[in-house]
C-alpha cells in the first residue's frame, strides 16, 4: 500500500489528480458503483446518513487492537463505522455476519481471537470482534501489502502458495 501512496500509518493521504478521460467508462465513478465524495467532504455512515462520533470505549478498544496488531486504529474504526456504526447495529445481517465487525461465523471460527482476556472467543464480544477483525486484517497481509495477501481464511497459505511457520496472532485463537 505504501507504494500506491497509502502506507496505512493513520495519516491522511493526499488526493491524486486523475483527469476522467484516462479512466475506463465502466469505472468513471471510480468503480464502486457511485461518486466518490471529495477529499474534505464530510464522510457519512452511509449514503444517507451522517457519521456519528465513536463512542469513547470502541475507540479504546480500536486503538488498542490497533497497537497490538501494528495496524493503524482509522483502519479498525472505518471497518467498525461501515459495518455496525461502531456497535450501535447489532443484529445479525441477512446473510448471517454477526458481532460489531460483522463477521461472518466460519471466518470467526478461524481468525477470531479472545479480545477481552475472558478465556473465550465470542462472536458477538465487541472486544473479541474488533481484535479478531485486527488479527483478520494482518493475517490477511494488510500490513505487508499487496504482493503478500495471505487468503483470509488460511491463515499460514500467502498468494505464492509459501507457508509461514509463526501463527500472525497474538491473542488466544482456541476455539470458543
Amino acid at each position: 500500500m505504501a507504494e500506491r501512496g497509502a502506507p496505512l500509518n493513520g495519516d491522511p493521504v493526499a488526493a491524486v489528480p486523475v483527469d476522467p478521460a484516462d479512466l475506463p467508462d465502466d469505472v468513471a465513478e471510480g468503480g464502486v458503483g457511485f461518486d466518490l465524495p471529495f477529499p474534505g467532504v464530510p464522510v457519512k455512515a452511509s449514503l444517507n446518513n451522517p457519521a456519528q462520533p465513536i463512542p469513547t470505549h470502541i475507540e479504546d478498544l480500536y486503538k488498542a487492537a490497533a497497537a497490538e496488531y501494528n495496524l493503524p486504529w482509522t483502519l479498525l474504526a472505518g471497518v467498525g463505522m461501515e459495518e455496525t456504526n461502531h456497535d450501535r447495529l447489532t443484529a445479525t445481517s441477512t446473510a448471517g455476519a454477526q458481532g460489531a465487525m460483522q463477521f461472518m461465523p466460519a471466518t470467526f471460527a478461524q481468525v477470531g481471537v479472545d479480545g477481552d482476556g475472558d478465556g473465550r472467543n465470542d462472536i458477538n464480544n465487541t472486544a473479541d470482534s474488533i481484535y479478531s477483525a485486527a488479527n483478520y486484517l494482518v493475517t490477511s497481509g494488510a500490513t505487508k501489502g499487496h504482493k503478500a495477501f495471505a487468503t483470509p481464511c488460511s491463515p499460514t497459505t500467502t498468494l505464492t502458495g509459501t507457508s509461514t511457520t509463526s501463527s500472525p496472532t497474538p491473542r488466544n485463537t482456541a476455539a470458543a
